[in-house]
């Protein structure tokens, strides 16, 4: 059986009904030789391909080998064409064997999670270019809070393939479900939730997370998965490593909350408050970075630009020079 004989189910399966997916007798001789030669690679080829063809096909093959698992991973009995003679073997070597393919099929269901966030379906766009906050209802009483200019996609069929795309701005989730919701960060690291809240504010060079309630873990594509919990943030961006760390305030849902009063906060936390909530970009140059652990405590609610640059040019005694219309960058004397 070679690779390229699923490409003649390909087309009439892609064009079935979703919900009305019949797997042909040649895809499930596939699925029961590979369940019973796990790690042959002709096999594991096949098997991508066919998981490749579309979501029910994934799906399908999911399904399988889950079913395979919950019957405690008893080999399926062959049919007599594909029964082979071999050499008998001592009942310790079948117990390893087995285990090592029961091993390998979890790792696929596994990867079957990334497969979805690769391939999640018809995504759909939503962008708020309004000049106000807007919320968006998922599912089950998962909701999303958008800032304005901010971007995001999701799977349109959300409850089957919960995948979301985070693509500019500021958004804040409140995730119900039990289950694990994908949230595609970059091109290099995906967010896994469930039952949280947290906020993501992405840029062209970076992404932040901040998890208000519950778990969230950072999966990149190499390395290992980095866990945040509540009151924690990630940040990630183009130039420099995962920076994991406990923040004092709330911060980063300024722009959603139009909180700007701080008590002994540090000027980094203050600074991504102020930067949110008016549209700013208040930026610390290198050399200048330890200027970000000085605390503060100020009122900056209701101030013109001008007013905040001038209450923050008192208090850190620093020179702040104006970028560009709504940029500007912090010296110090």
């Amino acid at each position: 059986m070679e690779v390229k004989y699923l490409a003649k189910h390909t087309q009439a399966i892609e064009t079935g009904h979703a919900n009305m997916y019949q797997p042909t007798p040649d895809i499930n001789d596939l699925i029961l030789h590979y369940i019973q030669s796990p790690h042959d690679p002709l096999l594991q080829e096949q098997i991508a391909v066919l998981k490749a063809a579309g979501l029910e096909q994934a799906s399908y093959v999911e399904s399988r080998l889950e079913a395979w698992l919950k019957e405690g991973a008893v080999p399926p009995k062959a049919t007599p064409a594909q029964v082979k003679v071999v050499a008998a073997a001592s009942p310790h070597s079948f117990k390893w064997l087995w285990m090592a393919a029961v091993a390998t099929v979890v790792l696929l269901i596994g990867g079957f999670t990334w497969y979805q966030w690769q391939r999640p379906g018809k995504m759909t766009l939503h962008a708020n270019h309004t000049d106000h906050i807007d919320s968006l209802l998922l599912t089950k009483g998962s909701s999303v809070v958008l800032n304005k200019e901010s971007v995001i996609s999701y799977a349109d069929k959300f409850d089957i393939t919960p995948a979301i795309k985070v693509l500019a701005g500021d958004a804040y989730f409140n995730i119900k479900e039990p289950a694990n919701i994908l949230v595609q960060l970059d091109e290099h690291n995906t967010l896994r939730v469930s039952q949280a809240a947290f906020n993501i504010h992405k840029t062209k060079t970076s992404v932040a997370i901040f998890v208000v309630s519950g778990k969230a873990t950072i999966v990149p594509n190499k390395g290992k998965a980095v866990l945040l919990t509540a009151n924690m943030s990630g940040n990630l961006d183009h130039h420099h490593p995962l920076q994991k760390k406990m923040l004092k305030s709330q911060a980063a849902l300024a722009w959603k909350t139009g909180r700007l009063q701080f008590k002994n906060i540090p000027l980094e936390e203050v600074l991504t408050a102020i930067n949110s909530y008016y549209g700013l970009e208040i930026t610390v140059p290198p050399s200048a970075k330890s200027l970000y652990k000085q605390k503060l405590t100020a009122n900056f609610e209701k101030k013109s630009d001008k007013e905040i640059i001038e209450m923050l040019r008192k208090m850190l005694a620093v020179h702040i020079v104006k970028d560009s219309a709504n940029a500007y960058y912090i010296t110090m004397k």
